[in-house]
């Protein structure tokens, strides 16, 4: 449980009239752990809230809590005093928290009015956990929040501020760049830039909603979506290095991404969407971070040219052909000539996305990276295909021996050989290569024709095969596994 769980249950029992009295069930002065967790009910918390909370105040229990022997864990005088104390706190925080009032801007808002009610909340327990509880809980607790409260309030505040402009009253700016989100991976320059804010403000300054519009009217003017406002400079909160920042950023991912959809089609962007995010997302990272405003506008209106010509879009068409290819009848068919009929219908569902088999889990992934990597070449070259089908057939048959390790009894025949020649081919020791031999004469012993057995039982290796071959030199197995081979085919 987190320490906020701890605080919790603090608080609520700060919100109890005389809860000891209440939870002892048995008059006794004493707390049992039976007696809590009953009380607890209407608090509705886990039982593992409850037994994390318990190990906090119950120093007989050393940590650990016996199952069978709950009724006897107890909460004596001496801890309760503890807890008593440590109660007053919380109860301090509750009547602090009553005094205070909802910033008006934020009120005209239940959304907003709630989320400042509720960071306030969880700033100042978070300052008291840290800073009180086990540490310092004899100290003037009202004094401690008044002063906590000053810098929780100014960069709370601003922040909610900042929010609400954003998402209501700076719509006519921000709905001109879809997906941008105040809560989005690329507005932590805002986050930094209003926190910066805050901490600038005097010790009697308070949070000004028209200076954060401002200071946020300045942010979108670098992306050239409003007039900046006379008198606001962002290196004043901010040191971007004059590097690109967030909404600048996504502008031009919004800007590539309508003109990618117009070259590539909508459909092919529908389909492979999270592959086409991840290489504008590239694009941006590498060839972005270090540009300037220039730069900015520079692409702007360049458009898509840019993005096409970089290494992130050869790799998403690399890993695009990749994807068709594994997918493809050309793949099928190369593996029902290589390893027969048997291992392509097993791989098959690998490549339409179905990674559930565990023998070749991570093949398709691996496949599509290696693509991505430049391993197979150029993407638009006919070699293209063959080097990503030798490779993925070179990988499948590393893993036969696990693909058919309950055994290769269900399989024809021919494709027997072809499997045997394959891990013949991919053996990368003595053990492995006479592994494969063991498998193909089991596969054969298992079959119902008499003649098939006999062939195994009149060679070298006899009914006994197993350890023969275990107890031969590679060469003379493998002579006498082309024998045996020649043998059936010819019945």
């Amino acid at each position: 449980m987190t320490s906020t769980g701890i605080s919790r249950i603090y608080s609520f029992l700060a919100q109890q009239e005389n809860w000891l009295n209440q939870a002892d069930r048995t008059n006794d002065g004493n707390i049992t752990y039976a007696e809590f967790c009953d009380f607890l009910k209407n608090g509705d918390f886990a039982k593992s809230e409850v037994d994390a909370f318990w190990k906090t105040v119950d120093v007989n229990t050393k940590g650990k809590i016996n199952a069978n022997l709950r009724n006897d864990h107890t909460l004596d005088k001496k801890e309760l005093k503890t807890m008593e104390r440590r109660i007053e706190i919380y109860e301090g925080l509750e009547n602090f928290l009553d005094g205070l009032s909802v910033p008006s801007y934020l009120q005209s808002s239940g959304t907003y009015a709630e989320l400042w009610s509720k960071a306030i909340r969880e700033s100042l327990t978070n300052k008291i956990e840290k800073e009180l509880i086990g540490k310092n809980e004899n100290c003037d607790i009202q004094a401690f929040l008044e002063e906590a409260y000053k810098m929780t309030y100014k960069l709370t505040t601003s922040d909610l501020y900042a929010q609400k402009l954003i998402e209501c009253d700076l719509q006519d700016i921000v709905s001109q760049v879809p997906g941008f989100k105040y809560s989005g991976e690329d507005t932590n320059d805002i986050y930094t830039i209003i926190g910066n804010y805050a901490k600038s403000l005097g010790e009697d300054e308070v949070p000004n909603v028209n200076d954060i519009e401002n200071i946020l009217r300045a942010y979108f003017a670098t992306a050239d979506l409003c007039d900046s406002p006379e008198g606001v400079n962002l290196n004043d909160y901010f040191d971007n290095g004059n590097r690109l920042n967030g909404v600048q950023k996504q502008v031009l991912k919004n800007l590539i991404l309508d003109n990618l959809k117009s070259v590539s089609g909508e459909e092919d962007y529908d389909t492979y969407k999270d592959l086409y995010d991840e290489a504008i997302e590239e694009f941006l990272s590498s060839v972005l971070d270090s540009g300037t405003a220039d730069k900015f506008r520079e692409l702007k209106s360049t458009g898509v040219e840019d993005f096409l010509n970089s290494n992130a879009y050869r790799k998403l068409q690399s890993a695009i052909k990749a994807i068709e290819i594994l997918g493809g009848e050309n793949l099928t068919n190369a593996i029902k000539t290589a390893l027969g009929e048997s291992v392509a219908g097993k791989v098959n569902g690998l490549m339409e996305g179905d990674t559930g088999f565990d023998a070749i889990k991570g093949i398709k992934d691996a496949a599509i990276q290696k693509a991505k990597n430049g391993d197979f070449g150029d993407p638009n070259s006919a070699d293209f295909e063959n080097k990503l089908i030798n490779w993925v057939i070179s990988e499948l048959k590393k893993k036969l021996n696990d693909i058919y390790q309950n055994g290769m009894s269900g399989l024809k025949i021919n494709e027997l050989e072809q499997v045997y020649r394959a891990l013949i081919d991919s053996a990368t020791s003595a053990d492995e290569a006479k592994q494969a031999a063991i498998n193909y004469c089991k596969a054969i012993m298992a079959k119902k024709d008499e003649a098939l057995k006999d062939v195994i039982r009149e060679s070298e290796f006899t009914s006994n095969y197993v350890e023969k071959i275990k107890s031969m030199e590679s060469d003379d197995v493998k002579r006498i596994m082309n024998d045996i081979i020649a043998q059936i085919n010819e019945l």
